[in-house]
């Protein structure tokens, strides 16, 4: 583990003003993206948390970000924030080995499961308000490329200008940007009232897991300076594990 180090008065203000931006990153883009959604999906017909509201969302909240990674702010160029293919061969490698390790572990995980508890109805969408197919196309597609582009090339980014240690555990390197990053992504699986201030929202099951996956996120962006990796395997967690969960439904529980 690094030996973190005493740290200057100018210093510690450049900590103190990266974490209230991404603080404050983290829960206003996300809430420009439930305010956009709920004004044009309701201007256009579209129902609460039905696809096209999700889509209207996830891209308002990632689009801020974005803006602003691409703006040549401090130097920074777009690959200092992850848009670079420069170690394509690591890239390809990372992608692939997860993507099979994913699908062979998270299917007979899964097997598991539903036997321990007696084939129980496994999928987590309403049939009311989106199809499983458009679930699944959505899944493999936007929530990787909106969070991953928020969550860990923005958030992570800025982090890191003032947060710069990094935890190793043999070959695996964590930075603490990326742990403050999960911790953030996590928190933004609750859902919070303001007016009163309350949580009325919160599964501890998709915290823990939210923070797991957010802590494999950092580690694989820091490891590969990819965004790619995990918008990736964000996509092939949340989409695949999806498809597998549906195939499995259709044939133990037609």
């Amino acid at each position: 583990m690094e030996k973190i180090q005493e740290h200057s008065g100018s210093s510690v203000l450049l900590r103190a003003v990266t974490l209230l931006a991404a603080i404050g990153s983290a829960w206003l883009f996300p809430q420009l993206g439930w305010w956009a959604a709920d004004r044009l999906g309701g201007i256009a017909g579209y129902r609460q948390f039905s696809i096209w509201w999700d889509i209207i969302h996830h891209v308002v909240q990632m689009l801020p970000a974005l803006m602003i990674m691409l703006l040549p702010i401090g130097g920074r160029r777009a690959a200092h924030w992850g848009f670079n293919l420069q170690h394509a061969a690591q890239i390809r490698k990372t992608i692939t080995s997860f993507t099979l390790g994913f699908l062979i572990f998270f299917t007979l995980g899964k097997l598991l499961y539903l036997w321990i508890n007696n084939w129980p109805w496994i999928l987590d969408t309403d049939p009311g308000l989106k199809s499983i197919h458009s679930v699944i196309l959505f899944r493999l597609i936007m929530p990787g490329i909106s969070e991953e582009l928020l969550f860990r090339a923005y958030l992570m980014g800025i982090l890191m200008i003032a947060w710069k240690e990094v935890l190793t555990l043999g070959t695996i390197e964590l930075p603490i940007a990326g742990v403050i990053a999960a911790l953030l992504f996590t928190a933004a699986h609750l859902g919070i009232s303001f007016s009163p201030l309350a949580i009325i929202h919160a599964n501890p099951g998709q915290l823990l897991f939210a923070f797991i996956f957010g802590i494999v996120y950092a580690i694989l962006f820091y490891r590969t300076k990819s965004i790619l990796v995990p918008i990736v395997i964000h996509n092939v967690i949340d989409g695949l594990g999806t498809l597998i969960d549906y195939l499995l439904t259709c044939i133990f529980l037609s």
